[in-house]
C-alpha cells in the first residue's frame, strides 16, 4: 500500500461527489 497524494485523494473526492450529487 503505498501512500496517494493528498492531491490525488482531494481531486478525487471532490469529483466523485460533484458527480454524484
Amino acid at each position: 500500500v503505498h501512500p496517494v497524494p493528498m492531491s490525488q485523494v482531494m481531486s478525487e473526492g471532490a469529483y466523485m461527489l460533484f458527480y454524484m450529487r
